[in-house]
C-alpha cells in the first residue's frame, strides 16, 4: 500500500482541523496587516518585504495541510470507494460481456483499436452506503437473448458473488434432492461442468495457510434461497479474498471487476439455457 493510500485512510480529529484553520486565519491576518500598514503609512520596503516573506513561507504549508485535513478519510472514505466500485467500475465492466465480432484488418503504426459496437444492458439496484448491489444484465449472444440477475457484496477484504437461478431450475434438474438442500455439485454437473470445476482447481492451486488465495472463488456447497424484490429464488454463492489495497489501487480495482466479468461470461455462456429470455 503506497503513501497516498495511507493518507486517504488517516483520520484527523475535528478539533485538530478547527485549530489548524484558526491558526491559518491568524497568520493570513498578520500578513494582511503588515502589507496594509506598509501601503497606508508609506512605510519602508521592509514592511512589505516582511509581509511577502511571511506569506511565501506559510502558503505552501497551508496548501499541504488543507489538502491533508480535508481529504476524505476513515470509514467515510472506505464507503465512498465501495460505492464507486459498485456504481461505476463494475457496471461499466459488465457492459462488455457480449463477445465482439472479430473484424481483422492489416496492422500499421497508425491503426488504433476500433470502438466497441455491442454492449450489455446493465440495470442496478443500490443504495448509497450499502456494501452490496443487485444487477440485472441482458444482452444477445449468438442470436439468443440472455437475461440474468446477480448480487455483488463487497466488504473490503472479501467479495461475495451471488448468481440467481430461475425457479423452474428445480423441475429441470434430474435429482431427488430436497430443493431446500440442493447441492451445488448437482448444479455444477448439470449446467456448469467446466466453469465451476475450473474455479475449484484455481482455488486448490492458490491455497495459502489453509485459505483460498486472493482472487480464487470458492462456491458454497449448497444452493441457497434468497428473496429478491419479494420473489424467492435460488442462488449460487461464491466468494473470494481481495487484495488489501483493492479500494485505492486502480489496478487492483480493475482486476477484480474484469476477473468477475470473465467468470460471469463463462458461466452464462455455458449455462445459457438457464438464462435464455422466454
Amino acid at each position: 500500500m503506497d503513501f497516498f493510500a495511507h493518507l486517504q485512510m488517516m483520520r484527523v480529529p475535528g478539533w485538530a482541523r478547527i485549530t489548524i484553520y484558526l491558526g491559518f486565519v491568524c497568520l493570513m491576518t498578520a500578513c494582511g496587516f503588515l502589507g496594509w500598514q506598509a501601503v497606508r503609512a508609506q512605510a519602508p520596503d521592509s514592511w512589505l518585504t516582511a509581509a511577502v516573506a511571511l506569506f511565501a513561507a506559510i502558503f505552501p504549508l497551508m496548501v499541504i495541510i488543507l489538502v491533508a485535513t480535508t481529504i476524505h478519510a476513515g470509514v467515510k472514505s472506505i464507503r465512498e470507494e465501495t460505492d464507486r466500485f459498485l456504481d461505476d467500475v463494475l457496471p461499466a465492466t459488465m457492459t462488455r460481456l457480449p463477445e465482439q465480432k472479430a473484424l481483422f484488418r492489416p496492422w500499421d503504426e497508425r491503426s488504433g483499436p476500433r470502438e466497441r459496437e455491442r454492449h450489455a444492458k446493465v440495470e442496478i439496484s443500490h443504495c448509497r452506503g450499502d456494501c452490496f448491489a443487485d444487477y440485472r444484465i441482458s444482452y444477445v449472444e449468438d442470436g439468443s437473448p440472455l437475461v440474468f440477475t446477480m448480487r455483488v457484496e463487497m466488504n473490503i477484504r472479501r467479495l461475495n458473488f451471488n448468481l440467481y437461478l430461475p425457479q423452474e431450475l428445480i423441475r429441470r434438474v434430474e435429482t431427488r434432492d430436497d430443493p431446500e438442500t440442493l447441492a451445488t455439485e448437482t448444479i455444477r454437473r448439470r449446467f456448469f461442468p467446466h466453469t465451476l470445476q475450473a474455479s475449484s482447481v484455481d482455488c486448490s492451486s492458490n491455497r495459502e495457510d489453509g485459505e483460498a488465495g486472493v482472487g480464487a472463488y470458492v462456491f458454497h456447497e449448497r444452493v441457497l434461497m434468497r428473496v429478491l424484490d419479494g420473489r424467492p429464488g435460488y442462488v449460487l454463492v461464491g466468494s473470494c479474498r481481495l487484495p488489501r489495497d483493492v479500494l485505492w489501487n486502480p489496478a487492483e480495482t480493475l482486476f477484480v471487476a474484469q476477473d468477475l466479468m470473465f467468470m460471469v461470461r463463462a458461466m452464462v455462456n455455458e449455462g445459457a439455457e438457464l438464462f435464455a429470455e422466454a
